[in-house]
């Protein structure tokens, strides 16, 4: 860019006092002319000055000193503008005189001429040695290095010494320091700080002649940043001075006014550009320029005309006018041209400046077109080969919706999912994260469609989508069965929303939250409300059948039977008819209706003769007899299933119903008939383990329990590979255990054990082995089983029991310590175990054989504070650690307290315990002398048609206390009854202090 002015100034650089030289005898001719040419150039009379020294150089001597002529010389020719030949006569004082103390100012003058002649290098070297020399012009030195460096393109050079100018005293080039620094850093596209330079020389100033240019530069500057306005106002205030600042002030107006859309105006300053300056290297930018006003002032014919003149050559240009042609064809809906031109742009110029908005347009004509393949392929190009676009983030989220629209939801999740990455917050960013959820949710991932759903409520509740975000967020979140929150957002939809298209299935959807909550009665009148609000919607019989629902669960079942009825007459027969009736069914059972059930189950057999569920209707109603204990009903029936459905998948089911019957009804050997056909008949059915199970039972009934076993080993035989072998195996070791073949049971479950040494039942087998040998009483082969299972097994299932066992055994073997070990195990290993309560009394009991009473009181406590969540069958352990407390207190004289916790025990049981505690409190009280207190208790315990009769180890120690009583109430007769009542006893010990007692009575 050639900038910067000429300077045609000179500047005087031989001092005076080095002309006056002393006077010889008489001055010489070379003197002479030195002196006339020092006042010929003061008075700016340089072309005399040069004759007059040229001729005098010419005819001086050898010996003549001539550096004071040649310097002279060098100032006027350089003062004149005869560069050339300051260069000559610089180089020949630089040969001649290279000491000579003006050497400095020398080399400076040759540097400004070489510069002027065109010769950058020779003038940068001699300004380097001009500062050096120690020039006294060293800021004038400085620019000039920079500028000669700033046009070979060393900006950072140029930078440092412009800078150094800039930053000395003021001088004769400051203005130009200026502008250079501008100039660098708009070569750097470092625009703002251009603009501060050129600011800064108009400021500084304002009569300079660069003051204009950088008002020029300036205004170009602001255009170029983007700042139309005051780019305009910039430009419009200048005055040109040449053609060229006229050529660059009219075509930037013309791009400033149409960037502020003034478009008539741009259209001017274009037209006065393409008229004054055909040949400008702006005309294409120009014309492109032209043609984009009048495409905004609708001027399309003129438009695509000025397109047309620039969009046949290779640049970007080209590429854009080619793009806007096929825009407007696109505007004026003529889309077969449209796609033709961008396809012919493509063709020339496939990654030009506007390519990207040619696929991006051919995308948007596919899409709209619904040719979504074409749509996918032209915005893929646009996401992925053009990663600096502008279009980028819009043609992936096209991208997405082109696979949403032809069903490839993973995609167009992805594509979506892109477009949030690489799209600021704003509209597009919110559609995005909002499809983005609902393509996760059509993929089926719910979690992940919740995720960015609830992202998109909770951080733009103002969102055009947030009607449909809330609604697909509730979806969401049912499909991932957090009912509560879909609850939440179903509600609010339809509150909001109501009219919305989304405001009947949100209704919908609400009903459904509830139900799934088990809200029935919220979500009947939610069902009632849509059957209401939109009877005629295909989902009206669906929300009757689930109101219907509602109503069953809730226990009301005559709107139940009423809803289920109405849904026939309303939707006639068919699919929800159906169903409905199928339900009904189901009330009339819950009902006790069997009759009406059963008639229900007919009259869909009679209606729907081609429905797939025929046969299960049929089967149903001999399931409902027997269930009912009518078996002889449900016989008849499941036999005319049999003969009735010979095909249907249920056949297994009913043989094996069938056998429920007779087993019921006592008939093992039919039983038997009918549990044996389902091995037999249907070895592959899923009811074959529990006909295994079943044929065991019957056979035992018949007392041939020992037969399963073959019957086990048939099947094994002819289905080998049907049951897992392993499992047969356990259960013919079973039935052997069961039937008190204890050796045998031993020798399967050993063989068992070789047989698949890597069987899950290991540990169940070892522990079954233990319980086999307790019960041959080989306690210290029991010990041994189930020390193996605790120590290869540690957190088996198989490992509580045999730690339950061991500690059971070690207890009553008296082994205190061990007991208390093996109990104390179990409870840290499996505190969650369903014999936690068994094993911590084991403990305490196992304390009080070591005679550490407070320790057991400890877990007797914790067992019976347990008691508000324990179990039925942790119930005994609370009742019996009761009893267990009762006696320490009374062992510590605290009788009151040991008859009030063994209270509750007497008051709720009718059991062993119950009569044991009985006994404790009869005898208790009698030794506290609360004999009347006593006499109920023991009364209650001896009663001959009481509920503890059958416990002859408590009642007949209770008619000794109770004789025991009555004779401290004087009452001998009773007390005679009783003792002579249990000399029939068949325990010698009651007999013998019976006979005691009476011998004692007669004296």
């Amino acid at each position: 860019m050639n900038f910067l002015r000429l300077f045609p100034y000179l500047f005087l650089l031989i001092p005076a006092a080095l002309l006056a030289q002393p006077r010889v005898e008489e001055d010489r001719p070379l003197a002479r002319a030195t002196r006339a040419a020092q006042t010929l150039i003061q008075e700016q009379h340089f072309s005399i000055a040069i004759a007059t020294l040229t001729s005098a150089l010419d005819s001086a001597t050898a010996a003549e000193d001539r550096s004071d002529a040649l310097f002279l010389l060098a100032d006027a020719q350089f003062r004149a503008g005869r560069f050339r030949a300051a260069l000559m006569t610089t180089s020949q004082c630089l040969f001649q005189y290279p000491d000579d103390p003006r050497i400095a100012e020398l080399w400076y003058i040759r540097g400004v001429a070489a510069y002027q002649e065109g010769k950058p290098d020779t003038a940068q070297q001699s300004f380097r040695n001009a500062l050096a020399r120690g020039t006294t012009r060293i800021a004038e030195a400085q620019y000039w290095v920079a500028r000669t460096n700033a046009d070979a393109g060393q900006l950072d050079t140029a930078e440092k010494y412009a800078w150094r100018s800039l930053t000395a005293p003021p001088h004769e080039f400051s203005d130009d320091a200026l502008y250079l620094q501008g100039w660098i850093n708009e070569g750097r596209d470092s625009a703002a700080l251009a603009a501060e330079f050129y600011r800064r020389l108009l400021e500084k100033f304002p009569e300079s002649e660069l003051a204009q240019d950088a008002q020029l530069r300036l205004g170009v500057l602001e255009a170029r940043r983007g700042n139309y306005e005051s780019a305009y106002r910039l430009l419009l205030a200048f005055i040109p001075r040449s053609e060229r600042q006229r050529e660059e002030q009219t075509f930037y107006l013309a791009e400033a006014t149409s960037a502020l859309n003034r478009h008539d105006d741009a259209l001017r300053y274009y037209t006065d550009f393409l008229r004054q300056y055909p040949e400008s290297r702006r005309v294409r930018s120009a014309r492109y320029g032209s043609g984009w006003s009048q495409l905004q002032l609708r001027r399309y014919d003129d438009a695509i005309n000025s397109f047309r003149q620039v969009e046949q050559g290779l640049d970007s240009i080209a590429a854009a006018a080619s793009y806007q042609i096929g825009a407007i064809q696109t505007l004026r809906g003529d889309t077969a041209a449209a796609i033709a031109t961008f396809q012919a742009v493509l063709y020339r110029l496939p990654y030009e400046s506007f390519s990207d908005n040619a696929y991006y347009q051919l995308g948007r004509i596919h899409y709209r077109r619904a040719a979504y393949d074409s749509a996918r392929h032209y915005f893929q190009i646009v996401a992925r080969q053009f990663p600096e676009s502008e279009l980028r983030k819009e043609a992936y989220y096209l991208l997405g919706e082109s696979y949403a629209s032809i069903g490839d939801y993973p995609n167009a999740e992805y594509a979506f999912a892109r477009t949030r990455r690489i799209t600021e917050q704003g509209t597009l960013f919110q559609r995005a994260l909002y499809r983005e959820g609902v393509m996760l949710y059509k993929e089926g991932r719910f979690t992940s469609a919740v995720d960015r759903l609830r992202q998109y409520v909770g951080e733009h509740p103002t969102g055009a989508d947030i009607t449909n975000a809330t609604f697909w967020l509730a979806e969401a979140l049912y499909q991932a069965r957090s009912y509560t929150e879909a609850e939440r957002y179903y509600a609010e939809v339809n509150e909001r929303w109501n009219d919305s298209p989304w405001g009947d299935e949100a209704l919908y959807g609400l009903a459904w939250a509830r139900f799934q909550q088990k809200k029935f009665k919220l979500s009947a009148e939610t069902f009632l409300e849509y059957t209401k609000a939109y009877p005629q919607d295909e989902r009206a019989i669906e929300a009757t059948l689930r109101l219907a629902d509602c109503y069953r669960l809730m226990g009301d079942r005559a709107k139940a039977v009423e809803t289920y009825s109405s849904i026939g007459k309303v939707a006639g027969k068919g699919k929800r008819d159906e169903e409905a009736r199928f339900r009904l069914a189901d009330v009339f059972l819950q009902m006790n209706e069997v009759d009406r059930a059963v008639d229900t189950y007919r009259s869909l057999i009679r209606d729907y003769p081609k429905s797939p569920r025929r046969d299960a209707y049929a089967y149903n109603i001999g399931v409902i007899y027997h269930e009912r204990d009518r078996d002889s009903l449900a016989v008849m029936e499941l036999k005319n299933f049999l003969i009735t459905f010979p095909e249907s998948e249920l056949l297994p089911q009913a043989h094996f119903t069938l056998g429920d019957a007779y087993y019921n009804m006592g008939q093992y050997d039919s039983a038997y008939v009918w549990y044996y056909s389902v091995l037999e008949h249907y070895p592959n059915s899923t009811v074959v383990p529990e006909a295994i199970d079943q044929v065991r039972f019957t056979l035992e009934g018949l007392g041939r329990g020992r037969e399963a076993v073959a019957v086990i080993d048939s099947f094994m035989v002819k289905n080998p590979n049907r049951l897992p072998a392993d499992s047969l195996s356990f259960k013919k070791a079973g039935i052997l255990f069961d039937n008190g073949a204890y050796p045998e049971a031993i020798a399967e479950y050993r063989k068992l054990i070789a047989g698949f040494p890597q069987t899950p039942l290991r540990p169940e087998a070892v522990f079954q082995i233990g319980r086999s040998y307790e019960y041959i009483s080989q306690q210290d082969s029991a010990l041994m089983a189930y020390t193996q299972v605790i120590t290869d097994f540690p957190q088996s299932g198989a490992a509580a029991q045999a730690l339950m066992a061991r500690g059971t055994i070690r207890l009553f073997g008296k082994s205190w310590n061990q007991s208390a070990a093996d109990f104390g195990l179990l409870l840290e290993r499996f505190p969650e175990s369903n014999r936690a309560m068994e094993a911590r009394f084991g403990l305490g009991e196992s304390q009080l054989g070591l005679a550490d009473t407070a320790a057991a009181l400890v877990q007797f406590r914790i067992i019976i504070d347990s008691a508000g969540s324990a179990g039925e069958d942790d119930l005994i352990f609370t009742d019996k650690s009761r009893l267990m407390v009762g006696r320490i207190l009374s062992a510590q004289k605290k009788s009151d307290s040991a008859l009030a916790i063994t209270a509750p025990i007497v008051s709720h049981r009718k059991d062993d315990i119950a009569a044991e505690a009985l006994l404790f409190r009869g005898r208790l009280l009698t030794q506290v002398n609360d004999l009347s207190a006593a006499l109920s208790e023991l009364r209650r315990l001896t009663d001959p048609e009481g509920d503890f009769k059958d416990f002859v180890e408590y009642v007949e120690p209770g008619l000794l206390a109770l004789g025991t009583v009555y004779e401290r109430l004087t009452n001998y007769a009773a007390a005679r009854d009783i003792y002579n009542q249990l000399l029939q006893s068949n325990d010698e010990q009651i007999r013998a202090e019976a006979d005691t007692r009476l011998k004692k009575l007669k004296k």
